[in-house]
């Protein structure tokens, strides 16, 4: 699912692409990310927080 390379800074993934990796880290087994949205009175989302949490990102340090 995820990019074995990372895109070109001109290329961008179709978006069914990148909705299926955000699927995927809300929703998988582990979750790999959470999102909190705020919505107004009518209905617009109007915030946004998001936390992902990488262990170990870059392997151990000293």
């Amino acid at each position: 699912m995820w990019p074995t390379t990372p895109p070109s800074s001109t290329e961008i993934q179709p978006f069914e692409e990148r909705q299926a990796q955000v699927e995927e880290a809300l929703f998988g087994s582990p979750p790999l990310a959470s999102a909190l949205l705020v919505e107004d009175e009518a209905g617009d989302i109007v915030g946004l927080a998001a936390y992902l949490f990488l262990w170990p990102s870059a392997g151990p340090t000293a």
